[in-house]
């Protein structure tokens, strides 16, 4: 039997059950400490990234592949199938996305997107002058922002050595929190690469919406990937971090 998963953010082992759905990984709770809304136990974790890049039977060399006949066969097509039935509504959020950011981070700089998906965003701030990074631990869909924009991605989840301290001016993350196992674990990698008075901008679920009062355990956030439910960020990782809500 799995065990109780305790609280990320406060270490408390006291969650309240909130829903069962039948695709989670585990029965969703909250936190009576602080609020946080996890998966506790985690019972089911074939469709969770721990570390590392999700490389299957894939040859090494796909790692750092920039082939697009290296998709042939991949079942990750049918995401970048979705992706590019959705480019011109993508490239408009990218621009909003930018829009805000550059509000506070007129200067531009280097940019690192965390969970990049096919690189979409990134393209737009390449465009738009930035210097680009980006980490995806999905051999596939790393492969085609290599391919299709020429970008700088890695083939990988954030590590310490990822990059060099203070490297970045703004680091992303839109709808990655929710699929990591250690989400304050990865707020303390992303503290040592950003830069004193860099941007940390953070896209996560939240719960505490009409549309989840009506389907409950049956609404679409509840997937198999999906650990965490509604984030609470602090600031707790140092001033030099500055955050930007959406």
């Amino acid at each position: 039997m799995a065990e109780s998963v305790n609280c990320n953010l406060c270490g408390a082992d006291d969650g309240q059950v909130l829903f069962r759905p039948s695709q989670s990984p585990g029965p969703v709770v909250r936190c009576r400490e602080c609020g946080l809304v996890y998966v506790s136990p985690r019972e089911n974790t074939k469709g969770i990234t721990f570390e590392g890049p999700e490389i299957g039977n894939y040859p090494p060399r796909m790692l750092t592949s920039s082939d697009l006949d290296d998709l042939v066969g991949c079942w990750e097509k049918s995401l970048i199938e979705e992706e590019e039935a959705e480019l011109s509504a993508k490239v408009v959020n990218a621009h909003r996305a930018l829009d805000r950011i550059e509000q506070l981070m007129p200067s531009k700089g280097t940019i690192l997107d965390l969970g990049c998906f096919c690189g979409t965003f990134l393209h737009v701030a390449v465009e738009r002058g930035w210097a680009s990074y980006g980490i995806e631990p999905l051999v596939g869909l790393a492969i085609y922002a290599r391919a299709k924009f020429g970008l700088n991605v890695i083939t990988d989840t954030l590590r310490d050595d990822s990059f060099p301290p203070e490297f970045f001016d703004v680091v992303t993350a839109f709808q990655v929190f929710e699929h990591l196992p250690d989400p304050l674990g990865e707020l303390t990698r992303i503290w040592r690469i950003l830069k004193p008075g860099g941007l940390l901008v953070v896209e996560v679920p939240n719960i505490d919406t009409v549309w989840m009062g009506l389907l409950g355990q049956h609404h679409r956030h509840f997937t198999a990937d999906h650990l965490y439910s509604q984030m609470i960020f602090r600031p707790s990782v140092g001033q030099k971090v500055r955050h930007l809500d959406f």
